[in-house]
């Protein structure tokens, strides 16, 4: 289901859907659970403006032709997030309520890890967002 949230015109005008998501294809939003150390694909969802927060960049980095980046949800310190664009194109994005703000990105072999303030990383393997687990 096509959201009616822009990936793009969101982190532009920092704000971002509080829940447990990712985002593919700058609309389609993609919610999930934790199982223990693996992001399980759950639903597809559908959320509107009322589920926006505030979301600030604590890091940027340009890899290749790609732009990793990440951060906070203001007001609930456990929620961060991060993203890829390329140009102006949002790859996708991911939004977690419980990981605590995102603070840095490498990148090894194919895998894009993402670290967390809480010192867990959130592995995106050969840079395919429907693949994440996480590291603790």
């Amino acid at each position: 289901m096509k959201s009616p949230l822009d990936a793009s015109e969101l982190l532009r005008r920092e704000e971002f859907v509080y829940a447990n998501c990712f985002l593919v294809r700058n609309s389609t939003f993609v919610s999930y659970r934790l199982d223990q150390d693996r992001v399980v694909i759950d639903r597809v969802a559908y959320f509107d403006p009322s589920n926006l927060t505030s979301v600030f960049n604590n890091f940027s980095c340009q890899i290749g032709d790609s732009t990793f980046a990440g951060g906070e949800a203001a007001g609930h310190g456990s929620g961060g997030y991060f993203y890829r664009k390329t140009g102006d194109r949002v790859a996708w994005v991911v939004m977690s309520i419980d990981s605590g703000p995102f603070v840095d990105v490498d990148v090894f072999g194919g895998d894009v890890v993402f670290l967390s303030a809480e010192g867990t990383r959130w592995i995106v393997r050969n840079g395919d967002v429907t693949s994440i687990y996480i590291q603790r």
